[in-house]
């Protein structure tokens, strides 16, 4: 298990999934998206880096899957920002900070829908 900790640690580069901040090798935990109690399987495909903070969220809310874990976090809005969200009330602003995640990469805009 340790070899596979350190393959999911370099692989993530030794950075939070969630927070996206980087780490020591020993502030980080491997955590299994679906738990071994559930039958998840201890392969690096199950496996994501979580800072402790980010950890103890993901367990506390139950999260299981990657996107989820991703689109969890919220960083702390800098007074700017605040400022210019209540003055410009658009649809592109209001979009979560996760959106850029699950719609892709940043500049390509795919709809202005959704479906529900």
């Amino acid at each position: 298990m340790a070899q596979l900790r350190r393959a999911c640690l370099y692989r993530d580069g030794y950075i939070c999934q969630r927070c996206d901040k980087r780490f020591k090798s020993d502030d980080l935990t491997v955590h299994h998206m679906i738990p071994r109690d559930a039958g998840g399987a201890d392969i690096i495909e199950n496996l994501i880096s979580l800072c402790r903070t980010c950890h103890d969220f993901v367990e506390v809310a139950g999260l299981k899957d990657k996107a989820s874990i991703l689109g969890s976090y919220q960083s702390e809005p800098k007074e700017e920002q605040v400022q210019s969200e209540e003055s410009e009330k658009g649809y592109r602003d209001s979009r979560p900070e996760w959106h850029k995640w699950v719609m892709g990469v940043i500049g390509i805009h795919v709809c202005d829908c959704y479906i529900d």
